[in-house]
């Protein structure tokens, strides 16, 4: 089974008012794909719908420029240019990055390096070939690069790169670029009093916002898109950022290695499963959320505790949880909620989920717009038994999914309200259903049938229906997709984490 892509997305909700009176700023939301390769939502807190939409379009043109400074995944940006030898001499901002990681990896001990191009490039070829590195090649590459000299002139933004060394300025860029958008989105004017930005699950909160402090939720490891976060923390400034298994681990003839690469033995990292940083900055954060999954528990909160402002929590590979000494501190309140209809213990096997992945493909077509979908669990008497997804940003919309509209939503429109989410991107999703139904009641094993269904505007319709037999004996299935969604893996069993 892949893993989840969004295994460490982190902001899950925020309770923030969309307006409040006459006399108080209003809040906007905005929301869009394809922004550094994931999706990007902000909410500008603004006296009015002016300004707001001018921090918006602002900070989208300082994403686009930085980005073209700073990706090594496209060819050309300035740092991919740079890393061919095509000059010595930098901009500012990518000048600036590099400087930043260069004390980053002296802070750290080398637990975050910014040089590691090499590094991952042998990993990749070990990736396509099967055949894992050799570790004394790997741990000779990583002391060179480590010892290599480097040439910084900050006056004439001069780099003296040596040709082994390949940077790579992924651990940190997000939250470098979310520092600069903030400060961007908040010098348009004098109506922008606050805004809380996230890219990829990356968060930074500036200014003042209304209302009340931002309750950020924290993913735990391999959690399904649908499923409540780990725990709640409330941050009324700095940047959130979390690091971990994903989708982009590396996998080599049937073994799952970290994607993230320790520096110092150019070995994927093998002790965590997910670290939360928060920090003063955004870029702190993700400088060291990247870090702290390398550095080990006891140097990670020696660090944390030692340093203003940056709090961390750390799930390891075995499950265990570790905290920075003011982690505590920013707990939210717990919000209640209306007791389940009935208690009653999971008839379920111990520790059995239906996990469900599957994918929204990218259609080549002229303004596209991903799909609105809706999946669902019902029983052998059609009844809803549990609505596992619903995304799109304009529940009205909702209605294109006329199977689940007719049947269900119109029925109960605060289902649309409550659980309707801008769609992340096209690509992978992955959704656990626990054996509960909507209202908490446990279920009994027996045949049930889940329903996927997927709308485009000004696009097409799909529907996916497939019966399932909910047993003591684990299962897999793999169903074939439709045009508006793809491949589609069950799973059965014990969680896989």
């Amino acid at each position: 089974m892949t893993k989840s892509t969004w295994a460490f997305v982190i902001l899950l909700g925020m309770a923030i008012p969309g307006a409040t009176d006459k006399a108080a700023a209003d809040t906007y939301k905005f929301h869009q794909d394809h922004i550094l390769g994931t999706s990007f939502k902000m909410i500008v807190v603004s006296d009015n719908s002016d300004d707001a939409e001018k921090a918006w379009k602002a900070t989208l043109a300082e994403i686009a420029k930085l980005d073209s400074s700073l990706s090594t995944w496209r060819d050309d940006s300035e740092i991919s240019q740079f890393n061919k030898g095509k000059g010595t001499s930098v901009s500012g901002d990518l000048f600036e990055v590099l400087s930043l990681c260069e004390k980053f990896r002296v802070a750290t001990e080398n637990a975050l390096s910014c040089r590691i191009g090499k590094l991952i490039e042998v990993w990749k070829k070990a990736q396509n070939s099967g055949e894992k590195p050799d570790t004394t090649m790997l741990a000779k590459l990583s002391s060179d690069i480590e010892k290599a000299p480097l040439g910084l002139d900050s006056k004439a933004h001069h780099i003296q790169r040596p040709e082994h060394i390949v940077f790579t300025v992924n651990a940190l860029a997000k939250g470098w670029i979310l520092d600069r958008a903030a400060e961007t989105a908040l010098a348009i004017g004098r109506g922008v009093k606050g805004v809380i930005l996230n890219i990829g699950g990356d968060i930074k909160v500036a200014g003042i916002v209304a209302g009340h402090i931002p309750r950020i939720g924290i993913a735990g490891p391999y959690a399904g898109d649908n499923e409540k976060p780990m725990e709640t923390i409330l941050l009324s400034q700095g940047g959130v950022a979390s690091s971990g298994a994903g989708m982009r681990d590396i996998d080599i003839a049937g073994r799952t290695y970290s994607h993230i690469l320790s520096p110092i033995t150019g070995l994927p990292q093998s002790l965590v499963s997910v670290v939360t940083v928060v920090g003063p900055t955004a870029v702190q954060a993700d400088a060291l959320a990247t870090a702290f999954a390398v550095m080990g528990i006891g140097k990670s909160l020696g660090y944390a505790n030692s340093h203003e402002g940056v709090e961390a929590v750390i799930v390891t590979t075995g499950g265990a949880r570790f905290t920075s000494n003011g982690w505590s501190d920013l707990a939210a309140p717990v919000v209640k909620q209306l007791p389940r209809k009935t208690g009653g213990k999971n008839t379920w096997p111990a520790g059995y989920q239906l996990d469900i992945e599957y994918e929204i493909p990218a259609i080549d077509v002229t303004n596209y717009e991903a799909p609105y979908v809706a999946v669902w669990v019902t029983g052998q008497n059609k009844k809803l038994v549990r609505s596992l997804q619903l995304l799109g940003d304009t529940p009205r919309w909702f209605e294109e999914n006329y199977r689940f509209w007719r049947r269900y939503g119109r029925k109960h429109p605060a289902l649309v309200d409550t659980l309707a989410q801008p769609t992340k991107k096209p690509g992978r999703y992955r959704l656990v259903w626990d054996g509960y139904d909507d209202d908490g009641v446990p279920m009994p094993l027996g045949s049930y049938t889940l329903h996927i269904e997927a709308s485009r505007e000004h696009g097409g319709h799909s529907y996916i229906r497939h019966d399932l037999k909910i047993s003591d004996t684990p299962q897999e299935e793999i169903l074939p997709g439709k045009t508006e969604i793809g491949e589609i893996t069950l799973h059965y069993g014990l969680s896989e984490e």
